[in-house]
């Protein structure tokens, strides 16, 4: 009888232990249009050369042995509806947006969004077709008409505050500059690291150019969902952390890797 239950007892040690090597498994998810160099290619697949995002989280997932991280690519607008129903752990890159603190949470230092543990900086301006007065002008300017945003992004907000008239319809940049040389609307907000390669490559596109200045430059944090932090505040604050290391050692090598 001391033998069956010595032998039970070694059993559910290893079971128990067994369960605790296991990585416990991150599903991450990010927009399924390229925005290089932080991540590239189009539709669900994550490439062999993904983007620097990427590698940084990569990176963090070999440090920290306890996770895995599973990548899902879908429109921003679903990463969004998915963090807040906790259908994903974490979304990624989100610039701070009180309203998006409904859904999910960001790193915090002294109740102000902690910069330094972000992933990455973004840069928005504002594209026009050449010879357009407002190529002078700029942001300070007073831009008039109708500004191309995709849906879901962070500075719609931002320019409805400022004034500016929105049409938010568009999913992806290239859908908007299409729609400015259309002439349907007037400028179009978009991040450089987008907008840019997007016009270089598209000679239909070679009479867009961009304001300067940056309309802002914001930084850009992987956003964990509310159901993933109640559980696991630890650990997240740990991701958060580790993110700020590898990016302090690494993107600039990355950045050359990817130039």
């Amino acid at each position: 009888m001391k033998y069956i239950l010595h032998i039970n007892l070694i059993a559910i040690f290893i079971t128990v232990a067994s369960a605790y090597a296991q990585p416990f498994k991150l599903t991450m998810a990010y927009e399924d249009t390229a925005l290089p160099p932080f991540y590239l290619g189009e539709g669900k697949e994550v490439p062999a050369k993904p983007g620097i995002a990427i590698e940084l989280l990569k990176q963090v997932d070999e440090h920290i042995h306890e996770i895995t991280i599973n990548f899902r690519r879908i429109p921003w607008d679903r990463c969004q509806k998915e963090l807040k129903e906790g259908l994903v752990d974490a979304i990624f890159p989100g610039s701070f947006n009180v309203s998006r603190m409904k859904i999910g949470v960001y790193p915090f230092n002294n109740s102000e969004p902690d910069g330094v543990r972000c992933l990455v900086f973004l840069s928005y301006y504002f594209y026009v077709i050449e010879g357009d007065p407002s190529t002078l002008d700029g942001y300070q300017g007073g831009l008039k008409g109708t500004i191309g945003i995709p849906t879901g992004y962070s500075i719609i907000r931002d320019l409805k505050r400022d004034g500016f008239e929105v049409d938010d319809t568009a999913q992806t940049t290239l859908q908007n500059l299409i729609k400015l040389k259309a002439g349907n609307v007037r400028a179009v907000a978009a991040q450089d690291v987008t907008a840019d390669p997007i016009i270089k490559s598209n000679p239909a596109l070679k009479d867009i150019v961009k304001i300067f200045p940056a309309i802002n430059t914001k930084p850009n944090y992987l956003i964990f969902s509310r159901q993933f932090y109640t559980e696991h505040p630890g650990l997240a604050k740990r991701i958060w952390s580790e993110l700020k290391s590898v990016r302090e050692e690494n993107f600039e090598a990355l950045s050359l890797k990817y130039m």
